[in-house]
């Protein structure tokens, strides 16, 4: 066993190298490729109007003079945190995406919209009726409450105005 510890720190050693040198030549592309998905999350929320360039977020809200509010918001679903992002105006829902979550695969992750349009049913939906009108979903009530109480909750969070 002492004979073959060099050895195994050895391994170990250029392992935990391998895993830094991939870490340090990949975070740059990683930050870039989540700023695009947030750019195209962001252009399917609010397709009409022109996005800021560049993106600032001031705490949680994306800051432009718009009627409309972009909120960001993490919730706790069935298998961990719900990163949201909510546009809204007027106590009127404007759309809702998910940014990235850990439900599990094809039971929970209904609230992807590239998987299924079930995150849809949000849009143009009044704040104060949420829950009556957006459908159930059979195995994933945990699930689709968190998104329910998450998107209400976003739209109560203190809102930035240009005036």
């Amino acid at each position: 066993m002492n004979r073959q510890l060099p050895g195994l720190l050895l391994v170990l050693t250029i392992c935990a190298l391998l895993v830094a040198v991939t870490h340090a030549m990949t975070k740059n592309q990683i930050a870039h490729n989540q700023l695009l998905q947030e750019q195209a999350q962001l252009r399917q929320l609010l397709p009409t109007q022109a996005l800021p360039n560049p993106i600032i977020w001031k705490d949680h809200q994306l800051i432009f003079c718009s009627a409309t509010a972009i909120n960001r918001f993490t919730i706790q679903g069935y298998g961990g945190e719900i990163h949201l992002l909510v546009a809204f105006a007027d106590k009127q829902i404007h759309g809702v995406r998910v940014v990235s979550h850990r439900e599990t695969p094809g039971l929970g992750d209904f609230i992807d919209i590239k998987k299924s349009p079930w995150v849809s049913l949000f849009n143009k939906r009044l704040i104060a009726t949420l829950e009556d009108e957006v459908d159930q979903v059979t195995g994933a009530t945990i699930t689709r409450n968190a998104m329910v109480r998450g998107v209400k909750a976003a739209t109560r969070l203190e809102t930035w105005s240009c005036s």
